[in-house]
């Protein structure tokens, strides 16, 4: 029997504990899949104060939950804005993340299989809930719940018709609650103009080395005020569509290093990607001092397969091809999301009211190839399949006073309340190849309904003792009651009714206390310098259950302090943008996985601690031209032996070092007619595996070029993605546990060219 053999029939049964995860997730890494250079040209992208040449127009944020300069945040801030992100072409978060210092966005093959990662802090290291908050606006979205597996589904808007995304590093607990650790990243739409009537179209067609199509999408929004100065409805529909650049192939033997050989071609490109969505928002200004804002949105995903190949876990070298993945059957995905919000502002004079009430629901269902993992192949005869089906529905509610800005004393209070329902099911299905049930073990099963429910308090504070000095501080406190059910069944493909059947119940209750306190000094207009701690949380919640087996019934909240200090500036008249960080952060109690029986559930153990600088510069030699460098230094890794690994083991799939150099130029050519030109360098340093094992992901390098002319309302485009064509490994999943030396890793995209067309009228 092959060593594959040997292990085969381990597999089938204790993987189960594999399929039942339950809590844990896929691992990824960052991907950094072809970005255009135009994302990382915007001064915007780098936390830059001046929107163009030497203008002392100044980008403003939200960060702190009221409208102030980026410069004047006493904390580290990106903002990307929405323009920049149309002439790159990027079609999801993992296409522009790295031109934002310490934000890494990972991703299995797809958009919409994403997870997010901000200075080191991520889920990747154990299990639990996400640890970056996502936001539309000001209203969240993505559950708060361990089972709902958010930490793996993070939001992922196709970035049209976009005003800005902030993404705010470090811990933001105080003011944005639970499963912001990290930071949050905030995808900031354009509201309906109340005075502009505007009508936009737009189409590109790109082409992929070596996919077996084209690429296209087409776009267009509509901007009417109904009544102006007084109504206004925006409008906007897209549709994206990508072609495939996988194939799969299957295997026969495996020699006696673990590694499958004898490789027969199955399917080609199979990883096509469609995306369609739309948006409806609606302004009503229903005097000077009220304010309302309505808006829906909806955005479909649909994949074919994941943009994966396999490789020897030794050297990472391509296994078959450099686009060749060992599949036995398709892996489509799906992912639907459903948004409502709604904003009401009113100035009272003594403060601001702001009502932010929203209701979301996505749904997602996930197929995995499972014949690998279970031990299958290369029998041809028998597959093994995994369905994961997961429905979240969430309304919040929040509801603040903000004093007025500018004084010696500011004051915000505020009480925000969350309801969430998150059914969750998987399906570990065996079958031959004709789709006939095996007489091994056909089915088994497991439902995970969850509720999550939320009521927080909070508030900050800030005094000026005298001019160009202030100091702020803020407390939160939050209580969240969490229920589940497990119901774990196993057919044998001859009775309805099944063989095995374990069910239970669980529930848990929690209040956690988050603070910040910052102090920021102007030297001048232009020139700030900040210290700030802070601490954020991510939920703990109730434990899978199994009878007569010994397992913690709950799992506590990990927690984390961040201490920042950090100088922002525009100097030589704007000319030069910087801001400049450094951080140590001291993450305890980590959510880690524990083996209950079969189950995959959660328990808390070890400390982890992150050190890094980050910064941002932006250069503005003459009129039109922008010179941009930014990076992250970041050395995060345990400080303890424990469950989740070895002490000083480096964290899982962070980069100790990442940069990237930019530069575009704007100029006229002739009367009404006017150019643009830039170009982009990317750099991921190596990355661990896992905590584990020594084994460490490549770095790479990106380059990506961006071209444009415009006339009147026209404008046409080019853009070339990873130029050199060089294959950047995001991810990784092994089969070591069965004794296979090889793995999947998730490939970024290929080059590619592209134009594209828009007007505005």
């Amino acid at each position: 029997m092959t060593k594959f053999g040997q292990t085969s029939r381990f597999a089938l049964l204790a993987s189960a504990a594999g399929f039942c995860l339950t809590i844990s997730g896929a691992a990824f890494a960052q991907d950094t899949a072809a970005t255009t250079v135009a994302v990382a040209q915007d001064p915007t992208a780098e936390g830059g104060s001046a929107a163009s040449d030497q203008s002392e127009e100044k980008i403003v944020v939200t960060a702190q939950k009221r409208a102030e300069a980026v410069l004047d945040v006493p904390a580290s801030v990106s903002v990307i804005s929405g323009d920049r992100l149309e002439k790159a072409h990027a079609y999801s978060l993992s296409e522009y993340a790295t031109y934002v210092p310490g934000l890494i966005v990972g991703s299995a093959g797809t958009p919409g299989q994403t997870s997010i990662a901000l200075r080191g802090v991520s889920s990747e290291l154990g299990v639990g809930g996400a640890t970056v908050g996502t936001y539309i606006g000001d209203l969240p979205l993505g559950s708060s719940s361990a089972y709902a597996r958010s930490a793996t589904f993070a939001l992922d808007l196709l970035p049209y018709d976009l005003d800005r995304i902030e993404v705010l590093r470090g811990p933001q607990g105080t003011l944005y609650g639970a499963s912001s650790m990290g930071g949050i990243l905030s995808y900031n739409l354009r509201p309906a103009d109340l005075d502009q009537l505007e009508f936009r179209v737009g189409g590109e067609l790109d082409s992929i080395n070596g996919a077996g199509d084209l690429g296209w999408g087409v776009r267009g929004t509509a901007n009417v005020p109904i009544v102006t100065d007084k109504v206004a409805a925006r409008l906007s529909l897209f549709k994206q569509k990508t072609p495939g650049y996988i194939n799969t192939v299957t295997f026969d033997s495996v020699d006696g290093n673990g590694v499958p050989a004898g490789f027969h071609a199955n399917k080609d490109d199979v990883n096509e990607v469609e995306q369609t969505g739309g948006r409806l928002a609606l302004q009503v200004q229903i005097n000077p001092q009220v304010n309302l804002k309505l808006e829906g949105l909806v955005q479909k995903t649909r994949a074919d397969g994941n943009a994966s190949i396999a490789v020897d876990r030794d050297d990472f070298d391509p296994l078959v091809g450099d686009r060749d993945l060992i599949r036995y059957m398709d892996e489509p995905f799906k992912r639907d999301v459903l948004f409502f919000g709604a904003t009401f502002n009113a100035d009272l004079d003594f403060a601001t009211f702001t009502s932010a009430t929203s209701y979301s629901k996505y749904d997602i269902a996930q197929r995995i190839d499972a014949t690998v993992p279970f031990g299958l192949a290369p029998n041809p005869g028998v597959l093994a399949d995994l369905l994961t089906d997961i429905s979240v529905k969430k309304f919040t509610q929040e509801a603040r006073l903000a004093s007025p800005t500018g004084g010696t004393f500011e004051w915000l209070v505020g009480a925000f309340y969350t309801n969430e329902d998150a059914p969750v099911s998987q399906a570990l299905s065996l079958f031959t190849t004709g789709s006939n049930p095996t007489f091994l073990f056909t089915n088994l099963s497991i439902d995970l309904p969850t509720t999550f429910e939320e009521f927080a308090l909070f508030g900050d504070v800030t005094v000026r003792p005298f001019e160009n000095f202030e100091v702020t501080g803020g407390l939160r406190w939050a209580h969240n009651t969490q229920n589940f059910s497990q119901e774990f069944n196993q057919f044998d493909g001859v009775s309805p009714d099944p063989v095995f059947t374990l069910s239970a119940d669980g529930t848990s209750k929690e209040s956690v206390v988050t603070w910040m306190a910052n102090a920021r000094y102007h030297f001048t207009p232009d020139i700030m310098a900040y210290a700030r701690v802070a601490t954020g949380y991510r939920p703990g919640g109730p434990n899978v259950v199994v009878p007569l087996i010994d397992g913690p019934p709950t799992f506590e909240a990990d927690k984390l302090i961040n201490y920042e200090a950090g100088l922002k500036g525009s100097f030589f008249e704007h000319r030069v943008d910087l801001e400049l960080s450094a951080y140590h952060i001291d993450w305890k109690n980590i959510q880690i996985p524990v083996q209950i029986f079969i189950f995959t559930g959660a328990d808390n153990g070890g400390k982890a601690a992150v050190n890094g600088v980050e910064f941002n510069t932006l250069y503005r030699p003459f009129k039109g031209a922008r010179i941009g460098f930014n990076g992250a230094y970041t050395d995060a890794q345990l400080t303890e032996d424990s469950n989740a690994g070895p002490d000083g083991a480096r964290l899982p799939l962070i980069p100790k070092w990442s940069w990237s150099l930019n530069a575009d130029y704007s100029f006229r050519i002739a009367q009404d007619w006017n150019g643009r030109v830039g170009g982009g360098l990317r750099y991921v340093g190596k990355r661990a595996v896992s905590v584990q094992d020594g084994g460490k992901l490549p770095s790479y390098t990106l380059l990506d070029l961006t071209a444009g002319v415009s006339h009147g309302p026209w404008e046409l485009g080019l853009f070339a993605r990873n130029l050199t064509d060089e294959r950047a490994y995001l991810g990784t999943t092994d089969y070591l546990q069965l004794g296979l030396n090889f793995a999947d890793v998730t490939i970024n995209q290929p080059r590619t060219f592209g134009i594209s067309l828009d007007t505005r009228f």
